[in-house]
């Protein structure tokens, strides 16, 4: 019981800190995108505006590369609920109602 309760908290914390990730990424490439249209406006120097693109195709690289790795901590979490946790959790009801069972 113990190992089924501090494994879904494991999987839990670990859901909640990925989440994050991309949230951050998306803030920063606003600010980026935002950046670079005032720039093309202006007619800022082409060195700065080319800068701020190579930065954005790397944030863009980096929200890519979260968002693959959400994809797959969420199909472990699937894969180890439904081999291990789920499995356990019948064991723990089916050990809860039998002791009922015989107590009656």
């Amino acid at each position: 019981m113990a190992r089924l309760v501090r494994e879904l908290e494991g999987a839990g914390l670990l859901v909640e800190r990925v989440r994050g990730v991309p949230a951050e990424f998306i803030k920063e490439h606003d600010k980026k995108v935002g950046l670079l249209t005032k720039q093309e406006v202006r007619g800022v120097n082409y060195l700065k505006m080319e800068k701020n693109r190579m930065e954005m195709e790397s944030l863009e690289s980096k929200m890519l590369v979260a968002t693959q790795s959400i994809d797959t901590t969420t199909s472990e979490i699937i894969r180890l609920r439904e081999s291990e946790l789920f499995p356990q959790l019948l064991e723990l009801v089916a050990g809860t109602t039998w002791i009922c069972m015989v107590k009656k």
